[in-house]
């Protein structure tokens, strides 16, 4: 399927970045690797054609994460291209651009340019990067993960007063990584953070005051604090307070209408789950309008996450044709996949097929497999299952 409602924006971007803007072609990289798309209709081996042309560098960490990931993925969608339009030579001199990029990022050292130029900056006390090295040691991404170093950057790139790096601080303090765990100095650090504006710290101690870690239980104070967040748009906190207006939590209303509308705003930014929940809004009109193609479309982009429950409503929906061509074979496909992420339901419906022999061909040792699958979460009718086959 293809994600339609992404296209012109992407190919806007396309455009910019032959114009050598490089904001748009970090943006480019972003908004590729949020779709997650592996679908031919966006050439992405063209973006690197622009970034390896004029060596591009990102010094953020999640440019430098999102560039290997997106290497993965269009060396991916460039073999479908080429079995599709028998562009070989395409392939071949893509393997040699895509070998060197291997050799260039190890996964326990960063060997790019990218990552010698944020070394060159920190040593320059450069606090943008300071902090980005701090995030790097900090996930252990593509570096051995080292929260003494971590902690070492952040310091640095915080008493240059970098907001970033105060709530990572905050963060580090509050799960006793790189610090021995203080809450006290948690919330010290957060609150600091939160009166530059950094919409992180305003989620985190929002959520302290919910639980009454470290500061007085104040349920007003972090719903207040997360809304705050949620309005300078950090996506987590969109999709917090969307859970708390959905359930009425914490002395909240329910409204339901404002808790759709934040769902779809944290999904739109990239969160999962979100997209899910909104999806689903909009297929059972909870709170908002009946609108299936909406759905079909949310579902979709939770989907491509491996979000489990949005691959069994997507089985569901071509399965009957909801919003879509029916076509069993599509619906069976996305059956597997949400069984394979783990939904004890379509867990069991593999296994059922499986053993039968519908639209797949019959294996028992797999039907056994899901079956265990689904038993293992709770799934009665997997259980019952097992036991049947269990007397043979």
């Amino acid at each position: 399927m293809k994600l339609v409602h992404r296209l012109s924006l992407t190919q806007k971007y396309e455009i910019d970045v032959k114009d050598d803007d490089t904001t748009a072609l970090i943006l480019l990289y972003r908004r590729t690797i949020i779709s997650a798309t592996n679908y031919v209709d966006i050439p992405l081996y063209r973006i690197f054609h622009y970034s390896l042309n004029r060596n591009a560098i990102f010094l953020t960490i999640q440019d430098i994460y999102l560039s290997q990931l997106l290497y993965l993925i269009v060396y991916q969608q460039l073999i479908s291209t080429c079995l599709n339009s028998n562009c070989f030579h395409l392939l071949l001199l893509w393997s040699i651009s895509f070998k060197r990029v291997i050799v260039k990022f190890r996964w326990t050292q960063i060997r790019s340019k990218s990552f010698r130029k944020l070394q060159k900056k920190a040593k320059q006390n450069d606090i943008d990067a300071l902090n980005s090295l701090g995030q790097l040691y900090y996930h252990g991404l593509h570096v051995e993960q080292d929260y003494e170093k971590a902690k070492t950057y952040f310091t640095k790139a915080a008493e240059k007063g970098k907001p970033d790096a105060i709530a990572s601080i905050a963060i580090m303090y509050e799960n006793g990584r790189g610090f021995a765990k203080d809450l006290g100095k948690a919330v010290e650090y957060y609150k600091r953070a939160l009166k530059l504006g950094n919409p992180i710290a305003a989620n985190n101690l929002g959520n302290l005051y919910l639980m009454g870690n470290g500061v007085p239980l104040d349920h007003k104070e972090g719903v207040r604090l997360i809304q705050l967040a949620a309005e300078q748009g950090y996506s987590t906190a969109q999709h917090n307070i969307a859970g708390i207006l959905d359930k009425g939590k914490f002395g909240v209303p329910v409204d339901l209408a404002a808790s759709a509308s934040w769902y779809k705003k944290a999904a739109d930014n990239g969160v999962l789950q979100a997209a899910y929940e909104y999806g689903a809004k909009c297929h059972d009109g909870d709170g908002i309008k009946v609108n299936i193609p909406e759905a079909l479309k949310y579902f979709e982009i939770a989907g491509e996450g491996g979000n489990a429950a949005a691959l069994f409503n997507l089985a569901v929906m071509h399965t009957t044709g909801e919003g879509c061509k029916a076509d069993e074979a599509v619906g069976l496909k996305y059956f597997q996949l949400a069984a394979d992420n783990g939904d004890s339901t379509a867990q069991y419906n593999m296994g059922v097929n499986y053993l039968e022999g519908d639209g797949v061909p019959v294996n028992i040792q797999l039907a056994i497999h899901y079956f265990t699958l689904a038993a293992k979460q709770g799934d009665r009718n997997a259980i019952l299952y097992l036991k049947k086959m269990m007397r043979f």
